[in-house]
C-alpha cells in the first residue's frame, strides 16, 4: 500500500516587505517539518493506533473507545466517520520527543517516554474501517484489521505553530490487548 504523509505549517508572514507570493496569508503552504517519515505502524486494544519514525522521536496517535466491539456486534466490516471539530470521542495527537510509543500497546515498560512538543487534532476527518478477523472472539481478544484514513487534520499546540496533516492512511491490527 502507498501512504501519503504530508504535514504543513500555517503561513504567518509578519515581515514588512512586499509579499510577492500569490497565496493569501490565511492559506497553508506545504512544508515537511519531519526529518523522516512515519514508517513504523502499530495498533491494539479497542482502539489505539500509531505511526512513528524509526527512532520513535516523532509519533502520531489515534484513539477511540468501543469501535472494535461495535464491528464484532455488526458481524462484518464497519465504517465509522468522525469530524474532529465536533466529535470528541476520537483523539488524534502528534508528538516529538523520545520513546514516544514505548507505552503504546506494550505492558513491558523499560524506557521513559519524553514528550518535548505536542499537538492535538482539532479539525479534520477521521474515517475508520474495521474488519473483524476472528470467528471465535474472546472478551480480551477481538482482533480486527483497521484502515484509518486521516484527512485535513489541523493540529493545535499551546506552545508551537499550528500544523496541518493533509492525508495519512494507517493499516494496522487492533482488538488485541497487551498483557
Amino acid at each position: 500500500s502507498s501512504d501519503t504523509d504530508s504535514l504543513t505549517d500555517t503561513d504567518t508572514d509578519t515581515d514588512s516587505d512586499t509579499d510577492t507570493d500569490t497565496d493569501s496569508d490565511t492559506d497553508t503552504d506545504p512544508i515537511d517539518p519531519f526529518t523522516a517519515d512515519l514508517p513504523v505502524r502499530g495498533g491494539c486494544s479497542d482502539l489505539t493506533a500509531y505511526a512513528r519514525d524509526d527512532a520513535d522521536t516523532m509519533a502520531l496517535h489515534v484513539s477511540v473507545d468501543g469501535l472494535v466491539e461495535e464491528a464484532y456486534d455488526s458481524e462484518g466490516t464497519s465504517t465509522f466517520s468522525f469530524d474532529l471539530s465536533t466529535d470528541t470521542e476520537v483523539t488524534v495527537r502528534y508528538e516529538e520527543g523520545s520513546h514516544l510509543t514505548h507505552y503504546t500497546c506494550n505492558d513491558a515498560v523499560s524506557e521513559e517516554v519524553v514528550v518535548d512538543r505536542d499537538w492535538s487534532g482539532i479539525a479534520g476527518a477521521v474515517v475508520i474501517e474495521l474488519t473483524p478477523t476472528s470467528a471465535t472472539p474472546e472478551p480480551w481478544h477481538k482482533p480486527a484489521d483497521a484502515k484509518i484514513t486521516l484527512t485535513d487534520i489541523v493540529f493545535e499546540s499551546s506552545t508551537e505553530e499550528a500544523l496541518k496533516l493533509e492525508s495519512l492512511v494507517l493499516e494496522v491490527g487492533v482488538g488485541w490487548f497487551p498483557g
